[in-house]
């Protein structure tokens, strides 16, 4: 349950977890289960739908992951790189799969490859960026698709 519950917060900061409750009752997964790696994955699975449109029932509300729109987003690291992203539009997050996780919960650790195959990412770009003596820049619109691996 606690890897669930991590991933939900991740996912949804700023939502109280105990307004989460009703969606995730159902899916905890015991820590002395024979195989609580397949029940995490399972538990993640069921409770898929609500985290990526953030319709919990009960009126509670979280952050739609499909489609997710970032207005702005900068990055400034001094002189050598400034970049900037407007009206990002990211979709296909609906399909993500997870590939691998590995818990220990003893440690209260997991690690996760997860895959998004449908995964589209488009928007506005501008780059600012010095490599040694070669000075790089642009502008215009990006369309990131074709991400996952064959």
């Amino acid at each position: 349950m606690l890897a669930v519950i991590s991933l939900i917060v991740m996912l949804n900061v700023g939502v109280d977890l105990g307004e989460l409750l009703p969606l995730i009752e159902n899916v905890v997964c015991p820590a002395d289960s024979a195989n609580v790696t397949a029940c995490i994955i399972e538990a993640v699975e069921t409770i898929k739908e609500p985290l990526i449109t953030g319709d919990y029932g009960d009126g509670v509300k979280g952050i739609v992951l499909d489609p997710y729109v970032i207005n702005k987003l900068e990055v400034n690291r001094g002189p050598s790189f400034k970049a900037s992203l407007k009206n990002v539009l990211i979709t296909g997050v609906r399909n993500f799969q997870i590939e691998k996780l590995r818990t220990d919960l003893r440690k209260k650790k997991f690690s996760v490859a997860v895959t998004f195959p449908d995964l589209v990412v488009r928007g506005q770009y501008k780059l600012e960026m010095n490599i040694v003596l070669l000075k790089l820049t642009g502008n215009g619109p990006f369309n990131l698709t074709g991400m996952s691996k064959p």
